[in-house]
This record gives structure tokens, sequence and C-alpha cells, in this order.
């Protein structure tokens, strides 16, 4: 290495057992962290194909029951473009 007191960081880092653990430890807490952070996008994907499972049940019902036609449906639950293109999908 070029940078004298960045080869004795890495080699302690690498071969003192001290150095080992304190690496070991910091790469845990780095998966941890990153496994909570996959965790909590997960959760946010569930609720939002749930609120999609929802509207799609909903604009279902609206067709049937009150025989709406989709600009009705869409105005009356107030569902933007994107939105109505991944219900339509689902109903």
């Amino acid at each position: 290495m070029l940078c004298a007191p960045m080869a004795e960081r890495s080699r302690y880092y690498k071969e003192n057992p001290k150095g080992v653990g304190e690496m070991c430890k910091a790469m845990e807490d780095m998966r941890r962290e990153a496994w909570e952070m996959g965790r909590e996008e997960g959760r946010e994907e569930g609720r939002a194909e749930e609120r999609l499972n929802i509207l799609a049940d909903n604009v279902r019902n609206l067709r049937t029951a009150l025989r709406f036609s989709d600009q009705q449906i869409r105005e009356v639950l107030k569902i933007t473009n994107e939105d109505w293109e991944k219900i339509a999908v689902r109903i």
C-alpha cells in the first residue's frame, strides 16, 4: 500500500484478533441495519399492495352494484392515472 498508516490499520483489522473482532462487529452492525431497512421497505410495499387491492374491490363493487362507469368510479374514489393502471390489471 502506498500509505503506511493505511497499511498498518488494514493489517490491524486483518491480522490482530482484536482488530478482527472489531471488523466482525462492524460488519454485523451493517448487515443488521441493511436487513432492517429491507424489512421496512417490504412493509411499505405490502401496504401499497393492500391499498390497491382494496381499491380494486371497491371498483368491482361500484361497477356491479351501482353500474358506475369507469370515469364515475375514478372521480368518486379520486383514483390517479397511475393507480388506475395498476388496478385495471387486478379487475
